[in-house]
């Protein structure tokens, strides 16, 4: 493939817009407040050494890393860029813009101060894990509003990168009622409630579904061409193929799921059908 996979990625960026103005009349689904709620992640696809040598990713094995940015509401994809699978997640995050008033949810693998500050300087929130060994002083208790938390307090970083966040940080501590765990949360927003910090950083686990079905449906695991640009371009054109399924189920108003409109779509491909004829008697 000769052609320039940035054709394909400006096609992405611009449907991407619009898919998700066409959900613009959906309820905001679990959470009640109307912020842009956001997952950064990556995911990691391994590849033959012999014939991907520019993905160097390991002694034996090539691999590409996908670095995606989600909208949690409706699991569509908003930005992805493709580095070598060595590449370390943070380094990616660092060079993103972010949204001012959007919450990001992160995995553990993003916990950076550098990164924290960069957020909060946008005027955005994150919501991040907190490892094991971090370590803080307590600056204020806040009283517990859900018999769940087990904490709520005002902290300050005091560990050798913490010079590099300028204020304060709230931890959650949450104990989940199934399986007994306990998670220590760590957040620069103020104002939502203890357990909705909580319910926040589980709906990370959408962009783990979105990977699955990706990898499971739109055949990005093994690859037409070897070149670093056929690679791009047969992963804009898989997550180009997603938006606009996506698009059909919002603006058909459809009940259906994704899949089933994937599978539909796919039926009726050499056919000349209505599709949103096909999906209202479906309704």
């Amino acid at each position: 493939m000769t052609r320039s996979c940035a054709i394909f990625e400006e096609f992405f960026a611009a449907l991407s817009e619009k898919t998700l103005q066409s959900c613009a009349w959906m309820r905001h689904g679990r959470f009640k407040f109307k912020a842009p709620l956001r997952t950064i992640d990556s995911t990691t696809i391994t590849m033959s050494l012999h014939l991907f040598r520019w993905a160097k990713y390991r002694k034996t094995k090539s691999g590409i890393k996908l670095h995606f940015e989600i909208d949690n509401r409706h699991s569509l994809p908003l930005f992805c860029t493709m580095t070598p699978g060595r590449v370390h997640d943070v380094k990616m995050a660092n060079l993103r813009d972010y949204v001012k008033g959007a919450l990001y949810a992160l995995d553990r693998g993003y916990f950076c101060t550098e990164l924290f500050e960069k957020i909060n300087k946008s005027g955005a929130f994150f919501i991040i894990r907190a490892k094991s060994n971090t370590q803080y002083r307590i600056v204020k208790r806040q009283a517990r509003t859900h018999k769940s938390v087990m904490a709520d307090w005002t902290i300050t970083l005091t560990g050798v990168h913490a010079p590099e966040y300028s204020g304060n940080l709230r931890l959650v501590r949450y104990c989940d009622p199934v399986s007994g765990e306990h998670y220590d949360y760590l957040t620069n927003h103020t104002r939502y409630a203890e357990k909705t910090i909580a319910d926040i950083y589980k709906s990370r686990w959408d962009i783990e579904l979105f990977f699955k079905w990706i990898k499971q449906n739109l055949k990005i695991k093994s690859f037409y061409g070897t070149s670093e640009n056929a690679v791009m371009i047969q992963v804009w054109a898989a997550l180009i193929a997603y938006l606009l399924i996506a698009m059909i189920k919002f603006l058909s108003r459809s009940d259906q799921s994704i899949t089933h409109i994937f599978r539909m779509v796919t039926d009726n491909l050499v056919r000349k059908v209505d599709l949103f004829a096909l999906l209202e008697g479906l309704s």
